[in-house]
C-alpha cells in the first residue's frame, strides 16, 4: 500500500485569495504599511522579497491573487501618506483622514515637525514625490485625498 497522506506532506505557501485574503499577501501589505509608518526600509525590502517569490504564481491566479496584486501595486506606486501635526488640534484632521478611502493610504499623526510660519492644526498629503499644500480643515483634507496625485 502507498502513502495515504497525499498533499499533507507538502508545505503550502499560497497567495490565492480563496475564500479569504492570502496570509502571504496580507503579510506583504503589513510590512509595507510598517515601512511607511516607521520609515525603516528593511520592512519594505522584506515585503518586496515576499512578493517576488510569488510573482510567477500570481500571473496564473488573476483575480484570485488580488491581495498579492495590492502589495505589488504598493511597491510600484508607493504609499500615499497623510502627515498630521501632533496634538489635540489635529484630531479632527486625523479622524477625517482615516474615514476617506484612498489606496495605499497611511496616516502618520506624529511625523510632521513644526514649520516656521505654519501653525497646527495642519495636514500634509504626499503621493509619489509630491506633497499637497498644507490643509487645515477636514473638508479641504478630504478633497485633497480624493484628488491629489491620483495618477501616482
Amino acid at each position: 500500500a502507498g502513502d495515504s497522506t497525499g498533499l499533507l506532506k507538502v508545505r503550502a505557501k499560497p497567495i490565492q485569495d480563496a475564500p479569504t485574503a492570502s496570509a502571504n499577501g496580507v503579510a506583504a501589505l503589513a510590512l509595507l504599511r510598517l515601512a511607511a509608518l516607521s520609515g525603516e526600509e528593511r520592512y519594505a525590502r522584506r515585503a518586496e522579497e515576499l512578493l517576488r517569490c510569488f510573482s510567477a504564481a500570481a500571473s496564473e491566479l488573476g483575480l484570485h491573487a488580488a491581495t498579492w496584486l495590492r502589495g505589488a501595486d504598493w511597491v510600484i506606486t508607493g504609499p500615499c501618506t497623510v502627515e498630521i501635526a501632533p496634538g489635540p488640534e489635529g484630531q479632527d484632521l486625523a479622524r477625517e483622514a482615516l474615514t476617506v478611502f484612498r489606496p495605499r493610504k497611511v496616516v502618520i499623526p506624529r511625523r510632521l515637525s513644526p514649520v516656521p510660519g505654519i501653525e497646527p492644526p495642519v495636514a500634509l498629503v504626499c503621493a509619489g514625490s509630491a506633497c499637497s499644500m498644507p490643509q487645515r480643515d477636514p473638508l479641504g483634507l478630504r478633497r485633497t485625498l480624493e484628488t491629489f496625485g491620483r495618477n501616482g
